[in-house]
């Protein structure tokens, strides 16, 4: 349960504290509240025993990512352009130092540009983008594709994301991923 016990003997009169620390493990999410109680069990020179207790809470600030992509068709010919929303919204409370989304490309398509984001680091077909300081509220940017002339027909095309962020303490998170699929006819 958590419970720690130490024992001071000979306590002399006045104010005495000691500190705890301890880390929060990766399962809280922005608005969870922690709590931490204490009892204190002391005995006074005649013998009899006397309890106390105090509690302390803190809610967790931090920030927390949805990730989602969306594409505008759900089924298109060879050398059709695709258009790709990429969502990467901030639900916490606090700035993230650091996003970064990986997009992986389908075989058969051929990278065509991007608005709302800066031209994306690319290796083969994936696709990076580093954000930084990004604040609370909803962001997007859009990615477009052509599917290649020689991709056959109902071939299903799935391109899928991922999202990694930083906490403001530089601790690295991973909150999901998304993809997004079209048919080519």
């Amino acid at each position: 349960n958590g419970a720690r016990v130490w024992l001071f003997t000979d306590v002399r009169p006045g104010i005495h504290f000691f500190t705890i620390r301890v880390s929060v493990n990766t399962t809280v999410t922005d608005g969870d509240t922690l709590r931490n109680d204490v009892k204190c069990e002391f005995k006074i020179p005649n013998g009899f025993t006397w309890n106390t207790t105090a509690w302390a809470e803190t809610t967790i600030r931090m920030p927390q990512f949805q990730i989602v992509k969306v594409v505008d068709k759900t089924y298109a010919y060879p050398t059709e352009i695709l258009t790709y929303t990429i969502w990467y919204n901030n639900t916490g409370s606090l700035t993230s130092p650091w996003v970064r989304i990986e997009d992986t490309m389908p075989v058969g398509v051929t990278y065509r540009g991007v608005s709302g984001a800066s031209i994306p680091w690319q290796s083969g077909n994936m696709l990076r983008w580093d954000f930084y300081n990004v604040a609370p509220g909803n962001h997007f940017f859009t990615l477009r594709v052509t599917i290649n002339a020689n991709v056959a027909d109902w071939t299903l095309l799935t391109n899928s994301i991922w999202c990694n962020f930083t906490l403001p303490n530089g601790y690295t998170l991973s909150d999901g991923s998304s993809d997004a699929s079209t048919i080519v006819i």
